[in-house]
């Protein structure tokens, strides 16, 4: 059982089975770092900058990251303007371990009315890894500073 939920949880990643154990989703949008607080939330804010989202609120006692809605157009042949929205909360649970969690809004752009959509599988792995790589990324960078 202990080797059959993580292979499970892996091939939900990778698209060949469908989400349906519980925590997988949370797996994908969580992550725990062993830094100080602050580094990571700095780092956090920083990673969202960095790809481009315009930062709304940043509230550092509640640990709550909210982003503007960035827009976009996507396709080739059939043009639509979407929106995304980052909402990150950064919570320390011993003395250098760190969560963070992460959830996107996204709406698309319909006969000039904003309508929520839900991302694909594939759209909330990528977006998902690509951030906590970048916060990855900037909390070995600020070890030490914060």
């Amino acid at each position: 059982m202990r080797v059959l939920k993580p292979l499970a949880v892996f091939l939900c990643l990778q698209g060949f089975l469908p989400v349906t154990i519980e925590g997988a989703q949370s797996a994908l949008r969580t992550q725990r770092f062993h830094s100080s607080y602050l580094n990571v939330f700095v780092s956090v804010v920083h990673a969202l900058v960095e790809k481009g989202y315009e930062i709304d609120n940043a509230d550092e006692l509640r640990g709550v990251i909210t982003t503007k809605w960035k827009e976009e157009r996507t396709g080739f042949f059939s043009r639509k303007d979407i929106r995304r929205r980052i909402c990150a909360s950064v919570l320390q649970h011993e003395d250098d371990v760190t969560e963070v969690g992460l959830q996107c809004l996204i709406e698309i752009k319909e006969e000039n009315r904003w309508h929520e959509r839900t991302m694909s599988r594939f759209e909330r792995r990528k977006l998902y890894l690509t951030l906590f790589r970048s916060i990855q990324r900037n909390v070995y960078e600020y070890n030490g500073w914060y």
